[in-house]
């Protein structure tokens, strides 16, 4: 994958921050952050882990790391970070939205870190962020594990952020491929096999996935694949320079739609 194809990456946004239901306003969305590694509790799982690596319980509790991917020929090189964070800093696109069309708010929204348990396994977004929690193959919806009323967003542009994740399993115990995501739990859960439509907004490149998967998705709309974010989005993981420091984005501005 040449370089060139992902600078384009440099568009890529962190947090939606307005909410709107017209296209008659034009609405901005927030500087992207650097989402840096966090202590934690043992009483919590971790609040943030490196980008893409997945964490599971054993019987007495113990947190083991079961996947970590390989990210090297997921990064762009680049000589000065420091320029790359400024240069997507000013890139701070003023949208305008279709009739109709979401821009959720959840730059407020508490980070949902419950305790560890037996059976429960983590996956971590292209942020670091823990998009993705399961106990015993089953989403996790809270102490009693009761699944909350659960929305779906039909027939409207929803605008925000769009990262990815590396987990195998999915809903119903779907292994997942290229062309799976998640959409966010209880804000828009249609049924699993839901065709979504994925838009990048920086040039408009679109692809048709399919929903497979719900996650807490911490300051995102929806996740996608590595390799759909790399070879069809042409976003990378994030930049390094040639001493080996590193910065992840991991997400890019887009949209998305389903029936």
């Amino acid at each position: 994958m040449k370089k060139a194809l992902f600078i384009c990456a440099l568009a890529s946004l962190v947090i939606p921050t307005v909410v709107s239901a017209t296209s008659t306003n034009s609405t901005s969305l927030a500087d992207p952050t650097i989402i840096e590694s966090k202590s934690h509790s043992s009483e919590t799982i971790p609040a943030s882990m490196e980008p893409g690596v997945v964490i599971e319980y054993d019987e007495n509790n113990k947190m083991h790391i079961v996947h970590k991917p390989n990210l090297e020929d997921f990064y762009v090189e680049v000589e000065d970070l420091e320029q790359v964070k400024s240069n997507t800093a000013k890139n701070n696109n003023t949208l305008k939205l279709e009739d109709n069309a979401i821009v959720p708010n959840f730059e407020n929204e508490k980070l949902f870190l419950p305790k560890p348990q037996p059976g429960m396994r983590v996956a971590y977004d292209g942020q670091g962020l823990p998009a993705f929690i399961k106990v015993n193959g089953e989403v996790y919806y809270g102490d009693n594990n009761k699944q909350m009323s659960a929305p779906a967003i039909r027939n409207q542009y929803v605008y925000g952020n769009i990262t990815w994740y590396d987990d195998a399993i999915g809903q119903e115990k779907h292994k997942l491929g290229p062309k799976d995501c998640a959409t966010k739990k209880g804000y828009d859960e249609p049924d699993v096999g839901t065709p979504i439509i994925v838009t990048k907004t920086d040039d408009g490149k679109t692809d048709t996935l399919t929903k497979w998967d719900v996650g807490t998705l911490p300051n995102a709309i929806l996740d996608i694949r590595l390799e759909e974010m790399r070879d069809y989005f042409n976003v990378p993981a994030g930049y390094k320079t040639k001493n080996g420091k590193k910065i992840s984005y991991g997400s890019f501005q887009g949209k998305y739609i389903h029936k």
